[in-house]
């Protein structure tokens, strides 16, 4: 289960990250490695250029002692990492796509039909046959090509601080079931607390966190069950008529948050989680370092809450960590030696350790996970995160900026859902025409 997260890094990292943002778009290129039979991998002596979007320290120093530990057992190759944190990295990513110019190693989680035409396919890596089967398409190209090896995987429900559900009283496998159900818990908890402790902790300041509040919860709203809204999102004849009525409900239920959230920084939220003063969280990448902090906190999980009465309640899940090479790097088999190392077991587990997320390749034991708890929520349904599965690329961006306008009441929710309206018509026209040329 993971924390933040969703969004792009380099090695698609977030830790906490959550995720600066992800989308697909539709757009493929006969520029992706024709690749028709596994060659072995001959390391020359090379720089191998990545660069990583991690937010939190302890999630950077594992990445970089594994490099380290690459580095030491092939002598020839030295691994130039550049770290530029999750809020600048997608940004940063895009502009390079559209340069051509992009590091030999990077992440794609979320995009892989934006990043296809810059990959080496890799279907033909000893490593494929373990990559689990409902992730292959969140790192495959349209037209079938395998374009990056996930590390781990997240699907992402609602983390809870257990001691402080008992301390008020509230029951999470009866209580937090429908989005109303968990709106009542919230007030409970404020009242019975005065306020001192919140729902959720929101570094609004960074933009992505109140981004990544609307991306899971508009998958309740638009998504879950049996609903027409999903299928029109993905063909392009959604209506915002109705997304005023959400937003509503999404600022009401910030009100028990913490009281700065909008210009609140993101890096101090394991520090208050820690102090027993955040109740809730999206997934549970932040886990070991909260326990690092306090040792007597324990966490646990449910699935996210259903927007209503009658439908399941259900996981946001997706690839988290992604490693994909440029089709154009001088040294594409030191980078296929590079992925070689992050897919053995040993090398991974602990990067999943850390972030609390389940592995990429099959075998690898995560030892934060609590595979009982998953084990009695298997039939609950899976879907992609919100501008992952359904938005045009460039949604996360501008849903990231009106969330923050729409809660900062500089906007209207009618306004809010208009901009969101006409920014979706124009990206996915541009993602069409994109995919027709």
């Amino acid at each position: 289960m993971k924390k933040k997260l969703i969004g792009i890094f380099a090695v698609v990292v977030a830790t906490s990250f959550i995720f600066a943002a992800c989308s697909t778009s539709n757009n493929t290129s006969s520029k992706v490695s024709s690749a028709t039979s596994y060659v072995a991998p001959v390391a020359t002596t090379g720089t191998i250029q990545v660069e990583t979007g991690y937010d939190n320290a302890n999630t950077l120093a594992i990445w970089n002692a594994a490099c380290d530990d690459f580095s030491a057992q092939y002598p020839g190759i030295t691994i130039q990492d550049t770290n530029v944190g999750t809020k600048n990295y997608d940004t940063l990513m895009q502009v390079k796509v559209a340069a051509d110019n992009l590091p030999d190693v990077f992440g794609i989680a979320g995009w892989p039909n934006l990043y296809a035409p810059d990959c080496v396919n890799l279907q033909y890596e000893p490593w494929v046959s373990r990559i689990y089967k409902g992730e292959i398409p969140s790192v495959s190209s349209a037209s079938g090509e395998l374009i990056a090896e996930p590390l781990d995987q997240a699907n992402d429900g609602l983390e809870y601080n257990v001691g402080l559900l008992k301390q008020y009283g509230i029951d999470p496998d009866t209580q937090l079931t429908t989005f109303s159900g968990l709106m009542s818990a919230c007030k409970t908890i404020n009242t019975k607390s005065n306020g001192s402790v919140y729902a959720m902790y929101i570094g609004g300041g960074d933009g992505w966190p109140l981004g990544l509040y609307y991306n899971f919860m508009s998958v309740a709203y638009c998504v879950n069950g049996n609903n027409p809204d999903a299928t029109a999102l993905l063909n392009g004849t959604y209506t915002w008529s109705d997304w005023p009525t959400f937003a509503e409900q999404m600022k009401a239920f910030a009100g028990y948050f913490n009281p700065d959230y909008l210009t609140a920084k993101n890096s101090s939220q394991i520090e208050m989680e820690a102090q027993n003063k955040v109740v809730f969280d999206w997934g549970s990448g932040d886990v070991p370092s909260v326990q690092k902090l306090n040792p007597n906190i324990q966490w646990s999980f449910v699935p996210l809450p259903a927007w209503k009465s009658g439908q399941s309640n259900f996981f946001v899940g997706n690839v988290h960590d992604t490693l994909a090479i440029w089709n154009q790097s001088k040294v594409v088999d030191d980078c296929r030696l590079f992925l070689n190392y992050w897919a053995q077991p040993q090398n991974v587990k602990p990067l999943c350790d850390i972030q609390t997320y389940q592995g990429g390749l099959t075998g690898v034991d995560v030892a934060n996970i609590d595979n009982a708890r998953y084990a009695q929520f298997a039939s609950v349904p899976i879907y992609s995160i919100f501008d992952q599965g359904y938005l045009p690329n460039g949604m996360w961006n501008v849903l990231v900026t009106e969330a923050s306008a729409y809660n900062a009441g500089s906007e209207t929710a009618q306004q809010f859902a208009s901009d969101m309206q006409s920014n979706y018509t124009r990206l996915y026209a541009q993602a069409n025409a994109s995919s027709s040329t």
